[in-house]
């Protein structure tokens, strides 16, 4: 039995040597549909060049699986590379290489033959920044007749991993040797670069799996809530992560709230204009009448979220603006029916209680929160929807995270259910029998008073469009629960 070829891995101190060149360019109908071209790369005349990284450390959450749409699994993570070395071959000889090639074809791929100008077309995968240093965003994925989950990662006595779970074994903190590979250069109209490919990965010391800290109404400190700088995705809509301060970190705000009935609205709904699905769960807050509660937590989270987009505005909203201005286009975290709001306007007390609405991401056909029975066991997501409307009294505990504050034809801030646990509540065993044309209780809510769950652009679905032509796509970075230094913000 023959054993497979053993590929020659050059360290990275090397790569300023290294002969790269275009092999081929391949010629697939895809390449010419996505207007590109793609040239596989050689080194002298043999297989594409495959290096050894120096340690590097993952930041930013960790391994995280892939949230884009694709038919194979992919993880992604960025690492902090501290080795100036390094980034000094890749950012200068290694990149000249890499400038050249897009030179010597300049003609087949209608690129002007000016240094200049292609440098500014030159995209790499390692960028140095000024708050973090010198980031490379990296994903692992299997490569068909050449490398498999199984034979990616090896632990720090050299022992390959098994069917690994990159997302615990990856975690923030941990360091790690890399093999990439360079297999080709892509070329656009006005951007190019080559890619990296994870071959192996050596695990040198694990980091410190942090468990969240939920905020909740016994601990949390109004002065610890940070409002980011304004970002902006892909699509143009923009928007402010919302962070906390811990002791020794700074992570995205992490909510509890524990104890409550749902409000009977339907965990399934739909977008009234693309027609597509959202999901989420909703809860009374009924103890503003309590010193310690949740309404005066949520009153006093929205007022200083109010008062950051008032102070400033100008950064968030391109004018000054007056807290009246603000408060007119507000979407309160605190929703009230149409009614009710108008009784708060005139310093009335409301008819009805105040809820709190949270959204449901799926990605995939699968929904990312963690759902669990009153003993503690996992239950299947999937299963959720079903077993609200079987329950109607079962009590949860709710953990979700503050997404962002959007800035879309209304402000608002966005939450996503994390994980649900069952608290107290018989569980109906019986099974429910349908025509499948009954107007069931559930989801024959009056409209007029729940004022709907999407009306203000809340509880959509993760990817969905939020306000009037503008969509909110995770390209902003949802690192659930990254962690960063305290004065990173």
């Amino acid at each position: 039995m023959s054993s497979a070829k053993v590929a020659n891995t050059i360290d990275y101190s090397e790569l300023k040597d290294v002969n790269i060149k275009i092999n081929e360019f391949q010629t697939s109908d895809w390449f010419q549909k996505q207007n590109m071209e793609r040239g596989n790369l050689i080194n002298n005349d043999e297989d594409p060049v495959s290096f050894k990284t120096p340690v590097v450390e993952i930041v930013f959450g960790g391994c995280k699986e892939s949230k884009y749409e694709s038919k194979n699994k992919k993880y992604d993570f960025a690492t902090k590379i501290a080795d100036d070395d390094f980034y000094d071959i890749i950012d200068g000889s290694l990149k000249k290489k890499f400038i050249g090639i897009a030179k010597e074809h300049h003609e087949k791929l209608k690129y002007d033959n000016d240094e200049e100008i292609l440098e500014e077309y030159f995209q790499s995968s390692f960028n140095k920044t000024e708050k973090y240093g010198i980031i490379f965003n990296a994903q692992i994925q299997e490569i068909k007749y050449k490398i498999n989950f199984d034979d990616i990662i090896i632990d720090e006595n050299d022992k390959p991993i098994k069917n690994p779970d990159f997302e615990k074994l990856l975690v923030t903190g941990t360091k790690i040797i890399m093999i990439l590979e360079i297999p080709h250069m892509d070329f656009r109209e006005t951007r190019f670069g080559p890619k990296y490919n994870i071959m192996k990965i050596k695990i040198v010391s694990k980091g410190e799996e942090r468990k969240k800290d939920y905020i909740n109404k016994d601990n949390y400190d109004i002065n610890k809530f940070i409002i980011c700088d304004k970002q902006s995705n892909d699509k143009g809509g923009t928007f402010c992560k919302i962070k906390y301060n811990h002791p020794n970190y700074a992570s995205q705000a992490f909510l509890e709230f524990n104890n409550k009935k749902l409000v009977p609205f339907a965990f399934e709904n739909f977008d009234k204009m693309t027609g597509n699905p959202f999901y989420g769960v909703s809860y009374t807050v009924d103890d503003e009448d309590e010193d310690n509660s949740d309404f005066k937590f949520l009153n006093e989270l929205s007022d200083f979220i109010v008062d950051g987009m008032v102070k400033n505005s100008k950064d968030y909203l391109g004018s000054k603006k007056t807290k009246k201005q603000i408060l007119s286009k507000n979407t309160d975290m605190l929703k009230y029916s149409k009614e009710d709001k108008e009784l708060v306007k005139k310093g009335e007390s409301p008819k009805y209680k105040p809820r709190l609405d949270i959204g449901v991401g799926k990605y995939d056909n699968e929904f990312k929160f963690k759902f669990f029975d009153k003993d503690g066991s996992v239950k299947s997501p999937a299963e959720f929807g079903d077993f609200k409307t079987a329950n109607p009294d079962t009590r949860y505990n709710i953990k979700c995270y503050m997404k962002h504050l959007w800035f879309g034809t209304k402000y608002s801030v966005k939450l996503i259910l994390d994980e649900i646990s069952i608290v107290s509540g018989s569980e109906s065993k019986s099974f429910k029998y349908s025509f499948g044309s009954e107007i069931e209780s559930e989801t024959n809510v009056t409209t007029e008073e729940d004022n709907s769950v999407n009306d203000e652009g809340e509880g959509e679905c993760e990817g969905e469009g939020e306000g009037e032509g503008d969509s909110d796509s995770d390209s902003d970075s949802d690192d659930d629960g990254g962690d960063e230094p305290v004065d990173s913000d």
